[in-house]
């Protein structure tokens, strides 16, 4: 819903001419694991400990409390420091530099792309195989570019008249997400969203740029079909009054406590989102 709906607006047209730019991207099939659909989450840890010192080196420090990116990326977010302490596959990737690609912004005189669009992404094993990069790639840029663009940025290509004033974006929440149902991008649902959320106390949960940059890549079989796919560790949720919510007219976009986004294809906007219990399985 309204994920889905940034996502929309400028996700797919930012991802396309991103993911041309670069390259392939996809991984191995993984087993999907579903969330309940009801019960107690513990609310989500900080998504950083501050700045690495510049020597710090890659990996887990030796109390194994933190973990440092390469690429001067920072430190790990908290949840996905969980998983990379319970998943070694996970966490050896992380430090294979190898398995991240490099996405340059492109040069010229049109609107530059916001800063979750361009610059390190880890594609796992994914970032080999030249036939899905871009699928991945317009994934992992997509979701974050997707609030962006409505809350936080008014890049020129993007109308004022569609940003939404009054409405918070948060990638912590104390509220309980679980939620496995697989959700899809509605068609054009910015002026429904326009209409229902501004100046109501509306907070939106999602990933962090950082926490989907580093996000393990995996697969998710939709409608019977394998779509590569990543897993972040935190929900996607609306809030409202302490509860999570669908405002009149949008459809649910609720996902958690970990959230699997897959896409059919780089040349498409059409954008999947579903609940999972663990991102294990994308080791």
């Amino acid at each position: 819903m309204n994920r889905k709906l940034l996502q929309m607006m400028g996700a797919a047209s930012l991802a396309g001419a991103t993911l041309a730019a670069c390259g392939t991207t996809v991984h191995t099939s993984k087993t999907t694991p579903k969330a309940p659909a009801s019960g107690k989450q513990v609310p989500s840890s900080p998504t950083s400990v501050g700045t690495p010192p510049a020597n710090a080196p890659v990996g887990f420090n030796a109390a194994r409390t933190a973990f440092v990116l390469p690429y001067h990326l920072g430190y790990l977010p908290a949840p996905e420091l969980a998983l990379a302490k319970s998943d070694p596959a996970y966490a050896a990737g992380l430090v294979n530099l190898k398995d991240w690609i490099n996405v340059l912004a492109p040069g010229g005189s049109g609107p530059a792309l916001p800063s979750s669009s361009s610059g390190r992404f880890y594609l796992g094993n994914a970032g080999q195989q030249t036939n899905t990069r871009g699928t991945i790639l317009g994934e992992k840029t997509d979701v974050p570019t997707m609030w962006s663009f409505v809350f936080n940025t008014k890049p020129a290509s993007i109308p004022t008249s569609t940003t939404i004033q009054g409405v918070a974006t948060s990638s912590t929440t104390s509220v309980s997400v679980r939620a496995s149902q697989l959700g899809t991008i509605p068609p054009n649902p910015m002026p429904t969203l326009i209409k229902s959320m501004p100046n109501k106390g509306y907070t939106i949960i999602t990933p962090s740029t950082l926490e989907v940059r580093a996000a393990p890549v995996g697969t998710l079989t939709v409608h019977g079909t394998a779509m590569t796919a990543f897993c972040v560790p935190s929900p996607e949720a609306i809030i409202h009054n302490g509860r999570v919510v669908t405002p009149s007219g949008l459809s649910p976009i609720t996902a958690g406590p970990s959230t699997i986004f897959a896409m059919p294809g780089a040349s498409t906007s059409t954008l999947y989102d579903q609940g999972a219990a663990s991102c294990a399985s994308f080791s």
